[in-house]
């Protein structure tokens, strides 16, 4: 996916600054990060972390960077700086109060896109602190990695969040 988004920028002549992602186990993200890292794209890879330490994380990053180098038969590399964000609210995994389902309408009113509330609601709501606030300058990619078949399980919860 990362190499796919290198080259529709390249065809649709734009250029993200940052890309940001979510992460529970934390595997996609190590997986954005390392090859931001191996195709030196010098992106701003972000993770919003919802769930585990920065240490196990940053472990896991190593695990995967030497497992990496060991199947590609490749020359060590560096990894490129990342950056790991809390959610702007429900900060422990599984976490959900009031203000995640406002974001999960307010995404559905204003965007057309439905999240749900584990993950892609809080991803998008810390997006837009970090834009509003001016941290992230340049053009930004939000990974919407899925996940909406969740919302089935939280039918009463929406509902009331919606009256």
């Amino acid at each position: 996916l990362f190499q796919d988004i290198c080259q529709n920028e390249i065809s649709q002549q734009i250029e993200f600054q940052h890309i940001l992602v979510d992460a529970g186990t934390g595997f996609t993200a190590i997986a954005w990060i390392l090859a931001n890292s191996l195709l030196k794209a010098n992106k701003q890879i972000h993770v919003v972390q919802m769930a585990g330490s920065q240490e196990d994380f940053e472990e896991r990053l190593l695990f995967y960077r030497q497992h990496l180098i060991r199947t590609l038969q490749t020359e060590p590399f560096d990894i490129q700086p990342f950056h790991l964000h809390e959610p702007v609210w429900g900060k422990s995994f599984g976490s959900i109060n009031a203000k995640v389902w406002q974001e999960i309408i307010l995404q559905a009113r204003q965007e057309g896109i439905l999240t749900e509330p584990i993950y892609t609601s809080k991803l998008f709501a810390t997006a837009r602190q970090l834009i509003e606030g001016q941290t992230l300058n340049g053009n930004v990619l939000l990974i919407h990695s899925g996940g909406v078949l969740t919302l089935a399980g939280f039918q009463a919860e929406l509902q009331e969040a919606l009256e």
